[in-house]
């Protein structure tokens, strides 16, 4: 299967999931997204219904952090204004999971990343919600305003 990074598969059918799912490449049947690991997710954290992708980190998580999560932002991004992501973030933080935010900039480009702990975690601690979720939305913003960078041509031409 060719599909660059961030972008969505062209078999992806919002809100109902996989339209070759029972004839999906072994790439996809081997892949086991990581909602389906975490007991307290439920179906609504689906990528194609939240809008969220979640991945363990690619790189090892910083010091004093056991483990590294990356949210890939794959649908609208008002989700990062909701409480339900906020609570799940902030549940995230608590742990002692490293958290990121992944922001796609498009076919060809980097995609735009920020630790959040450092920044969320005063916020968490005196358990503002509205806080939380000004934070996150500054750190997208952020994200978005960043350049673009290209992928190497070697990336793009796959």
């Amino acid at each position: 299967m060719q599909k660059l990074p961030g972008v969505m598969c062209q078999h992806c059918t919002i809100g109902k999931g996989c339209g070759i799912y029972e004839t999906r490449p072994n790439v996809c049947r081997d892949y086991y997204c990581l909602w389906r690991s975490l007991p307290e997710m439920d179906e609504s954290w689906r990528p194609d219904i939240s809008g969220i992708m979640m991945i363990p980190t690619d790189t090892p998580p910083p010091p004093g952090h056991h483990f590294g999560v990356t949210l890939i932002l794959t649908g609208s991004p008002e989700i990062l204004q909701t409480d339900k992501f906020a609570g799940m973030l902030a549940g995230f933080v608590e742990s002692g999971t490293a958290a990121y935010l992944d922001v796609p900039q498009g076919v060809g480009l980097f995609s735009h990343r920020s630790f959040l702990n450092d920044q969320l975690a005063p916020a968490i601690s005196a358990r503002d919600l509205v806080a939380v979720k000004s934070l996150i939305w500054g750190c997208y913003e952020a994200l978005m305003a960043k350049p673009a960078v290209s992928l190497p041509d070697s990336a793009v031409n796959v």
